[in-house]
């Protein structure tokens, strides 16, 4: 495992003084690391305080990070990443949650390869996915897009859910707070389990309690769409 600040904090301190600001705060820093992962690994694990999450999955061998950390130095607490028993762990904790601490993770894996989120405030954009999805966010925005994932499990406790499937999926469970949720799924009959603050909108979709396939989303306080292609 590695530290992805501390001593490498230090460099881009001297490498980069114009990026760097003080303030009764501390001081600001703003810095980009790459990594390169050859393990393999099944999963991965995004456990981040506030940040943003741009994931891709496709057909590679390996995988590559680049994490852009910004923020007032004593507002970082730990943070790591590595491989671990078959996992890609991507952790970085925030001392205070007040806008002083933030991560951008650019995430390109290979096909094959589970997912899951945990994040206090988090903006997510992933595509192409392939394996079972999770996500438990207290607030931001969750979209995906051309998911081949078999079951999706996303939570937000307030924002707005956009998931796009090209494959027909097994299980679907969407719930957010407050926000919008639109759910796009190839045209087909599924087991529809649909509740907004005003009636959801449902197009090409065919609701049949008899269906293997189940599509569960919940806002109490948002517009709710479902859209079969």
């Amino acid at each position: 495992m590695r530290l992805a600040h501390g001593a490498r904090g230090l460099v881009a301190l001297a490498a980069l003084p114009a990026l760097l600001g003080f303030s009764k705060c501390g001081i600001w820093f703003e810095y980009t690391e790459g990594r390169k992962y050859v393990e393999p690994f099944d999963h991965v694990r995004l456990d981040v305080d506030r940040g943003s999450a741009l994931l891709v999955a496709y057909d590679r061998p390996d995988a590559t990070l680049k994490r852009h950390t910004s923020g007032f130095e004593p507002n970082f607490g730990p943070a790591r990443d590595g491989v671990e028993d078959g996992v890609l762990v991507l952790e970085a904790r925030c001392e205070a949650l007040d806008g002083g601490c933030w991560y951008d993770h650019l995430l390109e894996f290979p096909l094959g390869v589970s997912v899951e989120f945990a994040m206090k405030v988090g903006h997510v954009e992933i595509g192409y996915v392939d394996r079972d999805l999770v996500a438990d966010i207290d607030e931001g925005y969750f979209k995906a897009v051309q998911l081949a994932a078999p079951t999706v499990d996303l939570a937000l406790g307030t924002g707005d859910l956009d998931v796009d499937f090209v494959a027909a999926p097994q299980a679907v469970t969407l719930v957010t707070g407050a926000g919008d949720i639109a759910l796009t799924v190839p045209a087909g009959s599924y087991r529809c389990d649909l509740a907004a603050s005003a009636p959801p909108t449902v197009t090409g979709v065919t609701c049949d309690p008899a269906s293997p396939s189940v599509l569960s989303a919940r806002t109490d306080d948002g517009a709710l769409t479902v859209t079969g292609v």
